[in-house]
């Protein structure tokens, strides 16, 4: 797991919010992905970023290059979340080696509220451990790493990220 602090340049990271906030539909439908519980799934904000060029190829390019991976994007999207939306522990992948995982999910934050993302981590996820969001700082990790979002605590608030799904190669 790495993170990035001021991942976009601010021009990018702008055109992104403003792509997000006045161009983009948003549809309430999403649920943690391949879900390892049995609760209630509870249904949050989702856009589909895939044919926007800024993300796809703007974006995506930036991650290539500050990474040093070679990655394929098989997914980009938008997740919002709103108070009580609280995620499920899930994968982002079906891998269950780390060694030979080539799943990577690329999370950039576009604002700076309460709801963290959380990961279970150590044996057998006996450990948790915490990403604050921070406007424009990123995070990458195996998609195979058991994580939920957290929902804001501030009901007047959407927590956003952008969401890259991608395979090493």
């Amino acid at each position: 797991m790495i993170q990035y602090r001021s991942f976009l340049p601010d021009d990018l990271f702008e055109k992104c919010v403003e792509y997000i906030v006045q161009e983009g539909h948003w549809q309430h439908k999403q649920t943690s992905n391949m879900i390892l519980s049995t609760s209630n799934q509870i249904r949050f904000w989702f856009m589909d970023l895939q044919k926007e060029s800024i993300f796809h190829k703007d974006v995506f390019e930036l991650i290539i290059k500050i990474t040093s991976k070679h990655f394929e994007l098989l997914r980009v999207y938008a997740n919002g979340q709103t108070f009580g939306q609280d995620g499920d522990f899930h994968t982002d992948c079906s891998c269950t080696n780390n060694d030979v995982c080539n799943h990577w999910t690329f999370l950039i934050y576009t604002s700076s509220i309460t709801g963290n993302t959380e990961f279970k981590i150590g044996t057998e996820g006996s450990e948790r451990m915490s990403i604050i969001p921070s406007k424009n700082n990123a995070v990458i990790f195996k998609s195979n790493i058991l994580h939920r979002g957290l929902a804001p605590f501030d009901k007047s608030v959407l927590r956003v990220t952008i969401a890259f799904k991608l395979r090493q190669i």
